[in-house]
């Protein structure tokens, strides 16, 4: 049984990329995302390119998935600050690793940095 103390400690993404199908925590820099999107099933999804300390070079792109478009990430800029509580790491779905986000609940919690 996971330790309570695990519910608020964030993985680096360094690290994220290899807890493939695990429960993570993690906060990131958001450098590229796109609008909105319905997908080609029920669900809606954005892309984000996000990245902290731990990158060596661009960052891990995330496709982020949703029930309903209400329930994804709203980022207002490259620059803001995302973190995601008991997300699910799916495997990269192509050869660019595009590592997708599995939304159990609606626990985003996105922050604004004033320029």
């Amino acid at each position: 049984m996971a330790r309570r103390d695990d519910d608020y400690r964030f993985l680096k993404i360094r690290d994220a990329t290899a807890a493939i199908n695990q429960k993570v925590n993690l906060m990131g820099v958001v450098v590229e995302f796109s609008l909105p999107k319905k997908s080609k099933g029920t669900d809606c999804f954005c892309r984000l390119k996000i990245v902290d300390e731990s990158c060596q070079g661009p960052g891990i792109s995330v496709n982020v998935f949703a029930e309903n478009m209400e329930k994804l990430p709203r980022i207002e800029s490259d620059g803001d600050i995302i973190q995601f509580f008991h997300v699910v790491v799916a495997p990269p779905s192509t050869s660019f690793r595009i590592f997708s986000i599995i939304l159990l609940t609606s626990n985003i919690s996105i922050s604004l940095l004033d320029n």
